[in-house]
């Protein structure tokens, strides 16, 4: 007996639905531990996160220099020797063949002093816990940077046409081609896979807000501005968060926007919870906002977010400009599923 085509057609679709929705990503967020009450970034290296430095409130509180790390679902601080970077906020940190770096920064100083900006660069050996200064950064000082580790190397994005990159304990000034992420701060950024960084959004020197993405090469060292494909995509904003899951996927979280008011020194931000999927395919790029169910993490700027060998995204920190709270617990996002569960 032959079958009617419309049939035949009708089962090929209902069989993609079902493939479809057998491949469906469902993240799930869950609290965590309690650790440091800080807004700065942190740095993961195989089961561990490292997080150092920054501001234990909102605005005009003190900073820190502890070094604080998560292992086996639990943060510990971390008592290293007697010489450390120093109090700051608005560092970078990155790992790299076992060793903790910590680049620029600044330190506010005593109310009304301005504060120092910092152009200095520190390795941390993660057996004797021992602090080393290395060389000063080539850019000059620099704080709400961004580094990344990519592949063999630390790459650095200091809002300028070059990079800073760190191969060990050499830090060199790279010169870059293409259309570059140039004078924008506070940007969100991660590797994908071996060979490229991703940046996103962040603050322009006028202060407004960025909702682009771009790619950096780091074999040719050439940029590419992404081009957004679908219709649904972030707003504008700054002081996201984001970590990769596949060499061309990552996670975005959190950030601010501007209100209609303005910055307003801070008090017009408004903070997102929402939870982001970017998938980059050449100069294109594809975002998904993901229907997360509650519990979820509260909006925040300044947070970290880093990948465990668990199949999950560690969330930490960071500052809401609501409600000037700043966060002390984790959040865990379940990515596991991204494995897409073949048959």
């Amino acid at each position: 007996m032959q079958v009617p085509l419309t049939r035949v057609l009708a089962s090929c679709l209902l069989l993609a639905n079902v493939q479809a929705l057998a491949n469906e990503f469902h993240p799930t967020w869950r609290p965590g531990s309690i650790g440091p009450k800080v807004s700065g970034q942190a740095a993961a290296c195989r089961e561990k996160v490292f997080s150092f430095g920054g501001l234990l409130g909102s605005a005009g509180s003190p900073t820190t220099d502890e070094l604080w790390a998560f292992d086996d679902g639990r943060w510990t601080k971390v008592k290293t020797g007697a010489r450390t970077p120093g109090r700051r906020m608005y560092a970078a940190s990155a790992m790299l063949e076992g060793a903790f770096y910590v680049f620029g920064g600044w330190d506010p100083g005593a109310p009304g002093s301005g504060g120092t900006f910092k152009d200095d660069s520190w390795r941390l050996d993660l057996e004797s816990l021992e602090w080393k200064p290395l060389a000063q950064l080539p850019c000059g000082p620099v704080s709400r940077h961004t580094a990344v580790t990519v592949g063999d190397k630390i790459v650095l994005h200091t809002f300028r046409e070059k990079v800073v990159v760190c191969e060990g304990e050499v830090i060199r000034e790279q010169s870059t081609s293409g259309e570059a992420p140039v004078g924008v701060s506070m940007c969100a950024a991660a590797a994908l896979g071996a060979d490229a960084m991703l940046i996103f959004g962040g603050s322009t020197k006028t202060q407004g807000m960025s909702a682009d993405a771009f790619v950096l090469d780091t074999r040719t060292w050439a940029w590419r501005k992404l081009r957004p494909t679908s219709v649904e995509r972030p707003s504008p904003r700054g002081s996201c968060c984001a970590a990769a899951i596949d060499p061309s996927t990552c996670i975005v979280f959190g950030g601010a926007g501007l209100g209609g008011g303005g910055y307003q020194g801070g008090s017009g931000l408004t903070p997102f919870d929402e939870t982001w999927k970017l998938t980059v395919d050449g100069e294109e790029c594809h975002w998904e906002r993901l229907s997360v169910e509650a519990p979820l993490p509260a909006a925040r700027v300044a947070a970290s977010l880093s990948a465990l060998p668990s199949g999950e995204l560690l969330l930490h920190g960071g500052w809401s400009p609501s409600t000037k709270e700043t966060f002390d617990e984790s959040w865990l996002l379940n990515v596991a599923p991204y494995s897409w569960t073949h048959d």
